[in-house]
């Protein structure tokens, strides 16, 4: 009888610690689930704004038509003109660098495949 309450302890004990484990990985993917919908967000922001901006400085810095062309020199150094631009360049560099880590992720996993498959 002795022994049978030993393993009754034991396999309480694995149980327990199967849990601790679970609730580990649970939080970690929690986490990195977290974090990566937060970059997304971050990357489709930049992407909305750098579209909107690109389309108001055309619009409302270099306006298509005789008098715009006339009253760009000055329309570029106007505050909005400028926040515009810094919007448009700062969201092409942002979703540049964006398309490369993604390519850059990419490749690491199809080097990694390849290498697994060469040595198997």
């Amino acid at each position: 009888m002795e022994s049978i309450g030993k393993y009754k302890i034991e396999i309480k004990l694995i149980i327990i610690n199967i849990k601790r484990m679970l609730n580990i990985i649970i939080l970690r993917v929690y986490n990195t689930v977290n974090f990566i919908s937060k970059m997304i967000g971050i990357y489709i922001m930049w992407i909305i704004l750098h579209y909107i901006a690109a389309h108001m400085y055309a619009h409302l810095c270099t306006h298509p038509s005789l008098l715009g062309f006339i009253i760009s020199p000055f329309m570029v150094a106007t505050p909005h003109c400028i926040a515009l631009r810094w919007i448009v360049i700062n969201g092409a560099d942002t979703i540049n660098t964006m398309w490369m880590m993604i390519g850059t992720w990419i490749a690491s996993k199809i080097i990694v495949m390849l290498q697994t498959k060469t040595y198997t």
